[in-house]
């Protein structure tokens, strides 16, 4: 490791708490592996189109302030359901 980064590293461990440099180096090997997964995850989920519509489609709702409690919910399915 060149000698600035090394220095580097060792003052912000110190300024953020880490043990040692060893310690932020596993904390930030840790994170990246974690947010590169996490993004593989993601992008996994969004190929699923019809789930990536609907999620489209409750980010509009919420927007346009379409958006009702579990109380509201409810109420409507019995009313819309009510033997009549």
């Amino acid at each position: 490791m060149p000698e600035n980064l090394r220095k580097a590293a060792a003052k912000y461990a110190r300024e953020h708490g880490f043990k040692n440099v060893q310690e932020l180096a596993q904390a930030a090997l840790r994170d990246r592996v974690m947010e590169e997964e996490g993004m593989r995850e993601t992008l996994d989920i969004m190929k699923d189109k019809k789930f990536y519509r609907s999620v489209l489609r409750g980010i509009a709702d919420v927007k346009a302030g379409r958006v009702y409690t579990w109380e509201e919910m409810q109420e409507s399915w019995k009313k819309k359901h009510a033997k009549k």
